[in-house]
């Protein structure tokens, strides 16, 4: 498992690391996110024989995991996205954006209105500068 510096997590995560875990720089992940590479076939008859298979997962820079996320093998969530709390991630999500839901899907790019607001319309109060990367 690789993680970049400035990683925070809060209590509760599960790593289940069969295969490569890349987790970028400034990555906040909050309480009880399961992170998983192993999975099995749908074939009965190669679970039957304990058959198992692992997929890398890549969790970009700046990324903010929601309490409760669930990010399946094989997964890459894009620089600077938010996966919601409680979200089930099956897919690869690009960068920029917010997704969220069971699957997970992308619900809006990361616009202007997120650098002048923190929450709904709560004004953050100062001006942030924008990462031009």
């Amino acid at each position: 498992m690789h993680v970049g510096k400035n990683f925070y997590s809060n209590f509760n995560l599960t790593v289940v690391d069969d295969a490569d875990i890349f987790i970028g720089d400034s990555v906040m992940i909050a309480p009880n996110v399961t992170i998983a590479t192993g999975t099995h076939p749908v074939c009965p008859e190669l679970r039957e024989k304990a058959y198992q298979y692992n997929l890398p997962v890549h969790i970009g820079n700046r990324v903010w995991i929601g309490a409760g996320a669930i990010i399946l093998p094989g997964v890459t969530v894009g620089d600077d996205s938010v996966i919601g709390a409680g979200s089930v991630v099956t897919k690869d999500v690009p960068s920029g954006v917010v997704a969220v839901g069971n699957p997970c899907r992308v619900l809006r790019e990361i616009s202007e209105h997120d650098y002048e607001y923190y929450c709904k319309n709560r004004k953050i109060g100062f001006s942030v500068e924008r990462d031009k990367r």
